[in-house]
């Protein structure tokens, strides 16, 4: 989270697709890479990260917000 604030966007790629691998049912994990993804033009990618944000944790509004966002 702290390269992403940086805008350390490749940076910040690798160790959440790290933690995504390892901790699949962390909600957080998948929106964060989502903002990264979506930071660096990766829309596609980003929207399906938010609606796997959304699947592990359907109450969280960030994930909603951020799909809506990209839309």
């Amino acid at each position: 989270l702290v390269l992403y604030e940086q805008n350390e966007l490749q940076l910040a790629r690798k160790p959440l697709e790290s933690a995504l691998t390892l901790n699949p049912k962390d909600s957080r994990t998948p929106l964060y890479l989502g903002l990264v993804s979506e930071s660096l033009g990766e829309t596609a990618r980003a929207a399906e990260l938010y609606r796997r944000a959304i699947q592990l944790e359907p109450d969280a509004a960030q994930p909603q917000v951020e799909t809506c966002l990209i839309a």
